[in-house]
Order: C-alpha cells, then sequence, then structure tokens
C-alpha cells in the first residue's frame, strides 16, 4: 500500500486579532487554517488533484512575536506569515529575527514555500529582495505608501505574467469568476494597509520576466499586490483571510483617530467596495494550489526571461477529507 503524502504547513501569528475578533474567530493561524482546509476540499472535488492514497495535511501554529518557531524547517512544506500591525522595517527584535530566519529557509531549504499576507508580504520581500544599492539607486524595498491606506475591497488586476507562470490555470480553479478576457483578470481582496513594496525593476510591468520575483498584479494606488517567484514565493497584499467582519473590527482600531469622514468611508469601502463581494475563496485556493505543488510545470521568472523547467514536485494524492 502507498504511503500518503505528508504536507506540513507552519501558520507564523505575526501579531493577534483585536479582542472583537479574537473572541469570535481566534488566532490568524485559525482563520487561515480554516480557509486553506476548505479550499483544498473543492480543489478535491474539482479533480484538481488526482492521485491516490489521499495526503495528509498538518498545520502547525506559532507565535513569532513570542518567539516560537518551527524546531525543524526541514520538515515543513510551506509557511504562511500572517498580516501585523507592525511594519517591516521596524527595528523591533522579533521582526529582525523573522528576516533572518527566512532568510535562512530560503537558502538552505529550498523545497519550503513561503507565503505571506499584508506584513507577510512585505517581509518576505524585505528579506528576500535586493535592496537598492544607494538611494539613489531607489527607495527601500518596504516604505510608506505615498498614494497613503489602501481600505476596503479592491479588484487586483492580475498580471499576464503571473498568469502565464503560474502551474495550474487560476482562472479554471473551482471559485474563479467568469471572464470574458483573461486581460481582465481581477481579484478582489479585502485591503488594510499603508506600507508597499518597491520592486527594484520597477512595475507594474505585463511582461516583466527579467526580475527574481515579479508583481502578481496592481491597483490604481500599490504597484506590487503581490509578488510570484515561478516556485517558492507566493505573496498577496490584501487579505483573504479578512472578510467584511474582521476588517470592520480592525479599522475601527487602526482608524480610532482619523476624522470621522475617512473611517466612515474606510468602512463604507469595506462593506461596499467591488459590490460589497471579495475572492477571499478564489485566492485560498491559489494558496493551497501553490502548496500543494500542483501543475505539470515550473516557470522560474529569473533573469533572461521565462524558464520552464520539467515537473513541480511529485502531485500529491488527493486531499485528506
Amino acid at each position: 500500500m502507498a504511503t500518503p503524502q505528508i504536507i506540513n504547513i507552519a501558520l507564523l501569528d505575526a501579531d493577534i486579532p483585536i479582542p472583537s475578533v479574537l473572541s469570535v474567530r481566534g488566532l490568524y493561524s485559525n482563520i487561515f487554517r480554516e480557509l486553506l482546509e476548505a479550499a483544498l476540499i473543492r480543489l478535491a472535488k474539482a479533480n484538481l488533484i488526482n492521485s491516490s492514497p489521499p495526503p495528509k495535511v498538518h498545520f502547525s501554529a506559532y507565535d513569532i512575536v513570542r518567539g516560537e518557531y518551527p524546531s525543524d524547517p526541514s520538515s515543513l512544506s510551506g509557511i504562511v506569515i500572517s498580516g501585523a500591525a507592525g511594519s517591516a522595517y521596524d527595528t523591533d527584535p522579533w521582526i529582525s529575527t523573522l528576516h533572518s530566519w527566512l532568510r535562512h529557509v530560503h537558502a538552505n531549504h529550498p523545497h519550503v514555500k513561503l507565503f505571506g499576507s499584508c506584513f507577510g508580504h512585505q517581509v518576505i520581500c524585505s528579506a528576500l529582495v535586493p535592496p537598492p544599492s544607494s538611494p539613489a539607486a531607489g527607495p527601500a524595498v518596504v516604505t510608506k505608501n505615498p498614494a497613503g491606506w489602501e481600505l476596503g475591497i479592491h479588484a487586483i488586476t492580475l498580471s499576464p505574467a503571473f498568469l502565464r507562470a503560474f502551474p495550474v490555470d487560476v482562472l479554471a480553479l473551482p471559485s474563479a469568476p467568469a471572464f470574458a478576457d483573461r486581460r481582465d483578470a481581477k481579484l478582489k481582496l479585502q485591503l488594510v494597509h499603508s506600507d508597499h513594496v518597491n520592486l527594484p525593476t520597477g512595475l507594474p510591468a505585463d511582461d516583466n520576466d527579467d526580475a527574481v520575483f515579479a508583481s502578481i498584479g496592481w491597483t490604481p494606488r500599490c504597484a506590487v499586490q503581490g509578488v510570484y517567484d515561478g516556485d517558492r514565493v507566493l505573496t498577496l497584499q490584501g487579505h483573504f483571510e479578512f472578510d467584511r467582519f474582521v476588517n470592520t473590527e480592525t479599522v475601527k482600531v487602526f482608524g480610532a483617530k482619523w476624522e470621522e469622514g475617512a473611517l466612515r468611508e474606510a468602512i463604507r469601502m469595506i462593506e461596499e467596495g467591488e459590490g460589497g463581494k471579495d475572492d477571499a475563496g478564489w485566492a485560498a485556493e491559489m494558496v493551497m494550489a501553490f502548496f500543494m505543488g500542483l501543475g505539470r510545470e515550473r516557470v522560474v521568472l529569473g533573469a533572461g526571461g521565462a524558464m520552464v523547467e520539467g515537473g513541480l514536485l511529485t502531485p500529491p494524492e488527493e486531499v485528506e477529507m
């Protein structure tokens, strides 16, 4: 009898939700686990995971602010880094430790895939994207966004380069909306951020295959709404783990000192932006497909253009129901 594949995913809590969210939804790691498990089931029902016996997917949570990390990174298949109130460029010891740990994992455990949301997206880029050689060469990798806060549900225009590079057709995933033209593909997510990532090559660029990290897409206010390297790193500036309730409660705290009109507009965008509907389920399916190595080929976005290599990791056997 074949041995099921074990997929170990570490969920790193970089913050604790505000009390009104924590009491109802638990930690961010709890929310991520529920959404990723549900995405896994949808992928299986859509016959996108097609071998047996079913794999066993294990999730484990760590409070990295308190210094908790997986003891053996080599045993992991993937890592999720949550959002946080802090910034990737803050000098808090736990953030410095996280930078060092990410660099170590990326350099020494090439089979481990990294995903980050909002702060997680920014800290992965801060740790792994080479900084500019001098201030004259460009801004730091993570900075305050001169355009200000981006709040509520916004439509992210997905880069054609990302759509080509991702090893499964993201537009064919179970929860993907229907688009008449692939060039019109947009991912709607809840957003709450005032920092942004600056990639050294300058983005958005639909066909930029020269960067190690390429932007997955953009909004008018933020040019890098996530990054993808063709194999090991996927990030999102938006929060697929935030729904209307979580984002509203969070923004009420973040915006406690804002002008009343600004807070009211932020909550309106959370509740009514893009028709009040987001694509959290679709994003979760992308992340789960990424972790499981679904797809027949991988595209490496590197200097000299995109390279198609042999296969990805052996496709997983199916989900554990």
